[in-house]
This record gives C-alpha cells, structure tokens and sequence, in this order.
C-alpha cells in the first residue's frame, strides 16, 4: 500500500517528468493546499463559521485548475501567476467574511507569501513583497474607516483562539513540509552537482595525463624514428660516397635490411594504435591458433638469422578468443619478436595456449637475458627506455606500451615474470569466443 501511494504521490507531484526544482515544487504545494483547504473548510463548517467554510471550499476547484495547467497542460509561468492573484483573493475575502484583524487570517498572508518567492522568479520577488504589504495594510485602514464592512464570527474568546489555532497549526505544519522538501531537494541538487563536479575534475586529470602521455609517445616516436633515419641516410651517403668492397657492401646492405625492417614495424605499431584511438572496438571470435601461427611466420626470418629455435605447443583444436585481429596479432608479433631479440644465438622460444573456463591465456616464453629488477615497473609504460638485443638489434620503441593498451582494450590483461640472466615469461589473457 505505501508503496502504491508512493508511485501515485510521485506521478502526481511530476518528479519525473519536470527537471526544474520551481516545477516539482509548485506541483507539491498545489496538492497540499488543495487537502488543506477542504480540511480547514470543513473546520470553519465545525466552528459555526459556514460563509468562512463556502469561501474556503470555492477555492478548492480553481486550485485543481491551476494545479491541472501546470502539471498537465505544460502552463508553469500561467498557473503561478493565477496561483498568486487567486491568494490575493482568496486572504482578502477571508480577511471581510472572518473577524478582520481579530481572525486568522494574516497567517495566510504569510503562508501565501512563502509558497509565492518559492514558485516564482526571484526578480519577481520584490512586487509580491510590496502586494503582500500594501494588501494587509490596505485591509487594516480599510477595516478602521469601515468596521462594519467586516463580518465578526466569534461568540467567545474560545472560539477566535479555536480558529487561530485550526489556521495557525495547519500553517505551521504546511511550512515545516515545505521547509523539509527544501532541504531535501538542495541536499539532493548538491549531491548532483558534486557528482557532476567529480566527474568532471576527474575527466580534466584523465585528459591531462592523456596529453602528457600521448607528448611523451610522440617525443620517443619522434627520437625512435629519427635515429634509424639518420643511420639511413649516413648509410647511403657511404654507399654513394665511397668504393667499398663486396663484403662491406653487404655488411651495410644487412644493416640497412633491420634499419627498415625495424622503422616499419614501428610505423605498424603507430598507425594500429592511431587508428585505433577513440573508436568504439569491434571485437569479433577469431581463431587464436590460426592468427598466431601467421604471426609465428613472419618472426621466423628473425629467428633463423641468430639460430633461435621457436617452439610452437598449441593446440589441435580452435581456440576461439574475443580479440581484434590486427591487434591481436601486433601484441603477439611484439612479444614474439622481443622474445627473439633478447635471447642468444642457439636459444630457445617457447610458445603455448591453455584454456581456462571463460578465458584462454598464451605464454611466450624465452630463456634470454631476463628484465632488471629495477626496469620492471615501468615494463608496460612510456617511461620504459629501449634497449638493443643480444645480437644488438635496435629497439621499436613503444612495442610493449601498445601491448597493454591494445590488450586492456579487448578486455584482456597481459602479465610477465622475468629472472635477470635467466630470461623471461609473457602472458596475454583473453575472453573465449
């Protein structure tokens, strides 16, 4: 039942379909002077006081059609002002037909004034003040030129303290509702706009250290690519420049072949991540053993050339992952390739797939110089410095730090152990298919 009278009190008031606070407002005051009225009407009946009661109860309809254009029909700013001008009357007659100074009524002065700053425009505020303090004065000078104008209703004293307290309670009690839903509602707003004000203070950091960190990517792209270039171009200023022999020839021939094969796995890395970056990722089920062993093939070249043996444990069966293709295959391509590079001639790289429950997890494994200890926090960040292979082979720059993105990017994780010396173990997780 309260919660049936919850849903109606909530459809009623409007606090769904009005945002503004002066419209939920105006909606909730309408409904309580609306049971108000009939309650004091019916009082004033009780009181042998029934020209009171019939004035009091004739409100009661205008009220409902005031309170109907502003929940239903969408007229705020007309319902208000009628709000407004149908107190003045209602006050005024009240004031005639009960007692005059010696009624109540200046209770509902105050009481109309309070809902009127409430529900109109503060630069309104100042003609209500001055209507509410013309309108009473008016009434007493009215009611000292022409006392009997003023209907006196009281037999007793009883009976005037009975009426000031049936209006003065009912007042008290309208201000105290009033006064919680303010504080409600401000508690409410304030909350809102702290959230508001986190989030956005939260937005500016990730914003800040998203341009930091994308001037620090672009600084060691900027210095990656600079140097290949440079040694490039040094290379073939010599070729040009001077008679070499054949064996010099090809010994700068073979540098120039991992000074490009190196600058373009970089721009690969680059271009995948910049046209990665800001699009909504479309993950789709792929075949991670048939995307993995093309990636095997392409490092293979790598690996013969230091006499590096690739060993390849995946399973027979598919072993469908949720991932990006190109993505994918760039995170395994870095790993496999920094693999190769950091494992001496006649070394050994293992490769291997196990699945488990939701997730497939792939290890790439090699027994070469390992991470210093202190290098390995900063393994998967900006601050991470490139260094050359065992065969001093350059770095890409930049290769894990995509890794980590890319993988996070299809709900993944990627995690490594590393014993100096001894070598080191990479593992990329990923959600089944």
């Amino acid at each position: 039942m309260i919660t049936s009278f919850k849903k109606w009190w909530i459809y009623l008031s409007g606090f769904e379909q009005h945002s503004q606070m002066e419209h939920r407002m105006f909606n909730v005051v309408s409904l309580i002077c609306f049971f108000t009225l009939i309650i004091i009407g019916l009082a004033n009946y009780a009181l042998g006081l029934p020209k009171v009661g019939n004035w009091t109860l004739l409100m009661v309809p205008l009220l409902a059609f005031v309170y109907y254009l502003a929940r239903f029909a969408d007229r705020f700013a007309l319902a208000s002002f009628l709000f407004a001008s149908l107190s003045y009357v209602m006050m005024m007659g009240n004031y005639l037909l009960n007692s005059g100074i010696n009624g109540p009524t200046v209770y509902g002065f105050l009481l109309t004034f309070l809902i009127i700053i409430l529900i109109t425009p503060p630069k309104t505020h100042i003609l209500w003040f001055s209507l509410h303090v013309i309108s009473v004065l008016g009434l007493y000078i009215f009611e000292a030129s022409n006392p009997s104008v003023i209907t006196y209703q009281y037999n007793d004293t009883y009976a005037q303290m009975a009426d000031h307290i049936l209006t003065y309670v009912p007042v008290l009690l309208f201000m105290y509702i009033a006064g919680i839903f303010l504080r409600k509602s401000y508690n409410s707003e304030k909350k809102l706009a702290d959230e508001r004000l986190t989030a956005i203070n939260q937005q500016k950091q990730e914003l800040e250290f998203t341009n930091k960190e994308k001037d620090r990517l672009f600084s060691i792209i900027g210095h990656d690519l600079r140097s290949p270039l440079n040694s490039i171009q040094g290379y073939l200023e010599i070729l040009n420049a001077t008679d070499l022999s054949v064996e010099d020839r090809n010994e700068i021939q073979h540098q120039l072949y991992d000074l490009t094969t190196n600058t373009s796995h970089l721009l690969n890395n680059l271009l995948l991540w910049s046209s990665k970056t800001g699009d909504k990722l479309k993950l789709d089920s792929l075949d991670l053993k048939e995307a993995t062993m093309e990636v095997v093939d392409l490092i293979q070249p790598q690996a013969y050339k230091k006499s590096v043996e690739i060993s390849c444990a995946v399973p027979k069966e598919e072993l469908v992952v949720k991932a990006e293709r190109d993505m994918i295959q760039l995170v395994i391509r870095n790993i496999l390739s920094n693999a190769v590079k950091f494992t001496p001639e006649k070394g050994k790289v293992n490769l291997w797939c196990e699945a488990n429950g939701k997730s497939v997890t792939m290890f790439i494994q090699d027994n070469g110089t390992g991470i210093p200890k202190n290098r390995q926090p900063d393994i998967f960040t900006s601050q991470a410095k490139s260094t050359k292979g065992t065969a001093h082979e350059s770095g890409i720059g930049l290769g894990l730090v995509l890794c980590k993105e890319f993988v996070s990017a299809m709900d993944g994780s990627i995690n490594f152990e590393s014993i100096e010396n001894e070598g080191s173990t990479f593992s990329v997780t990923l959600n089944k298919g």
